[in-house]
């Protein structure tokens, strides 16, 4: 399990910001990732879960997961392509411009300030209470930004967790 990390500012031939890891990745961004080829931000990975996946960028192949056949829940996407070579992942409850599939949300996920490294969600988010109605987390699990994971009375879509807080 890798939890709650930000996985930032990385690159590699292959899966810019993870390779190979099959295992489950929880409330954690991963931003600013580079790769030759094949998944600028994840490689060969198994189950995400209230992800944060942006501005990433690849030199081939043109995914931000690749060879990813999974389940993504609960994640923001936020970059020029969400999977390339040999993908087929399962996306559910998950936001992103141009999104297809009945509970995803085809929209900008707004941000603060993704390109300046602040991915916690704006107000006006259409992220907000909407992630997987009947995934409630576990006791007093947190969000990337050590905040309690729920806020209200349904999870968030991605790795920050909206607390109601100006900023």
């Amino acid at each position: 399990v890798i939890a709650n990390c930000m996985i930032v500012n990385n690159y590699a031939a292959y899966g810019g910001g993870l390779a190979d890891c099959k295992g489950t990745v929880i409330n954690c961004v991963v931003a600013e990732n580079y790769a030759n080829q094949n998944g600028f931000a994840m490689a060969n990975c198994g189950t995400v879960i209230n992800c944060t996946l942006v501005n990433s960028w690849y030199s081939t192949d043109k995914g931000l997961v690749s060879a990813c056949n999974g389940t993504f829940g609960n994640c923001i996407f936020y970059t020029q392509g969400i999977y390339g070579h040999q993908s087929n992942p399962q996306l559910l409850y998950c936001c992103w411009p141009g999104a297809t599939g009945e509970t995803n949300i085809n929209a900008n996920p707004q941000m603060y300030n993704m390109w300046s490294g602040d991915y916690r969600l704006l107000p006006q988010s259409p992220c907000i209470n909407a992630g997987k109605p009947d995934y409630f987390g576990e006791p007093d699990e947190q969000d990337v930004y050590g905040n309690p994971r729920i806020f209200e009375d349904r999870m968030d879509i991605g790795a920050a967790e909206y607390n109601g807080q100006p900023m």
